[in-house]
Formats: C-alpha cells, structure tokens, sequence
C-alpha cells in the first residue's frame, strides 16, 4: 500500500520541481536583462558602495538610495565612470583581489568615496 502512494505522488512531486525549477529560470533571466539594459547606458551607473542601485547626479551631487551622497562638484557621469576605472584598474596592476567602496567623514565635514583593499592594504581617495 505505501509504495503505490508513493508512486502516485512521486510525478506530482517531480512536476512542481520542474515547474518551480523553470519559475527560477524566468526571474534569473529577468534579471540578468535588466542589468544588461544598464550597462547599454552610458549614463547609467552602478553605484560602487552597494553595488546594487544605480547612481542619481544631479547637479553638484552624485547619490544611491543606498544613502551614499557625494558632492562631485559637477563633475558628469561619465567622469565619475573614468575616475572609478582608473583605480580599479590601478589596483588591479597589484593585486587580484577585488576592492571595496565605502563613503566616510572627512576634513571640514566634507565626505570622501574610498576606495580599500583587506587583501594587500590598498587605499585610495577617490573623490
């Protein structure tokens, strides 16, 4: 008796698998488009700190809603993309690790985008 349950359950089973497996399939693809789309935009920027929104710039000041607000003193999207890669890839030139964004106080209550590296000790200043 407990092995016909079985069998009679077991393609029920298998069916929502696949069918949740395929529901996966769709979002991560869903997904995997809309981030495609952003980088076809120049003008459109990944912020560094959370590595998940895009970047708002506004006239003096480039922010996320992940609370990161830097003033880039008009400095334009495409700048600021020029200014991140150059130091990546800077570091990139001595280490293969990947570096970390963060934003903090600076003198005068001016806040600062850093740029660091646990792996080899890096840092930099990037705006």
């Amino acid at each position: 008796m407990t092995f016909m349950i079985l069998v009679i359950f077991c393609p029920l089973v298998e069916q929502a698998i696949i069918e949740e497996y395929e529901a996966s399939l769709h979002f991560d693809d869903a997904c995997l488009n809309a981030i495609i789309e952003g980088f076809d935009d120049p003008n459109r920027l990944v912020c560094p700190v959370c590595n998940r929104n895009y970047l708002s710039v506004s006239s003096d000041f480039i922010t996320c809603s992940c609370g990161m607000c830097i003033n880039t003193q008009g400095m334009t999207v495409q700048q600021f993309r020029a200014l991140l890669e150059h130091n990546v890839t800077e570091h990139s030139s001595l280490c293969v690790c990947c570096p970390i964004f963060s934003v903090v106080n600076g003198a005068e209550a001016d806040i600062m985008l850093l740029m660091s590296c646990q792996a080899c000790d890096y840092l930099s200043v990037i705006l």
